[in-house]
């Protein structure tokens, strides 16, 4: 096991997560009080039904473990890393896909590099996913406006805010201090998702 003060980038993911699980905890408390009411949700359920469809997700069902929310927080949380932190930190390949010779997305038997159309997709994507989306730390109260609860939603959305601009605080404090300084779960460098 590796101390987070000695893995800089270890830190920062495991903070930045917990900032993003408590929210999202918080934002499900707002909206479903108990385990049954999730369940209750056609729609959530289909959601991780279709989830736990996936060859070796080894996703649990919701209905057959104790705290549904629990689970279904955990996994709404790791969506929202991956889209926001966590691309930040490997979305920028770029300059790599410029040259179909130095990597591909697509690895064909007996091939050396990349044909043409693997090299268009992949160029596509990440010129896709280069378009500007807008950053995570953002007043994003308009979109709860006429929920049932949006009062309740916006002080939630609120604490989320300061939680990622205390974190961004941290974050740039800790890299004064290191030798190698690290962004990719700053929010103030962090977009809201994937532009895709």
């Amino acid at each position: 096991e590796i101390a987070k003060e000695e893995w800089e980038f270890g830190r920062d993911y495991t903070d930045f997560h917990a900032i993003l699980h408590k929210f999202i905890g918080e934002y499900v408390d707002v909206f479903y009080k108990t385990d049954e009411d999730l369940l209750a949700d056609k729609e959530i359920v289909g959601f991780h039904n279709a989830l736990h469809r996936v060859v070796n997700s080894h996703l649990p069902s919701l209905r057959n473990v104790a705290g549904a929310k629990k689970v279904f927080t955990a996994i709404v949380a790791m969506f929202v890393l991956g889209v926001t932190g966590f691309h930040n930190h490997i979305g920028m390949v770029a300059e790599y896909l410029k040259d179909p010779t130095f990597t591909a997305a697509k690895i064909r038997m007996g091939e050396t590099h990349a044909d043409v159309q693997s090299s268009f997709q992949c160029m596509n994507i990440a010129m896709l996913t280069g378009f500007k989306a807008p950053m995570l730390l953002e007043d994003y109260s308009h979109m709860l406006q006429g929920l049932d609860k949006a009062a309740e939603a916006k002080v939630v959305m609120e604490r989320f805010q300061k939680n990622l601009r205390d974190f961004a605080e941290e974050v740039e404090n800790r890299n004064a201090e290191r030798d190698y300084p690290c962004n990719a779960f700053n929010p103030k460098r962090v977009l809201s998702s994937v532009s895709i």
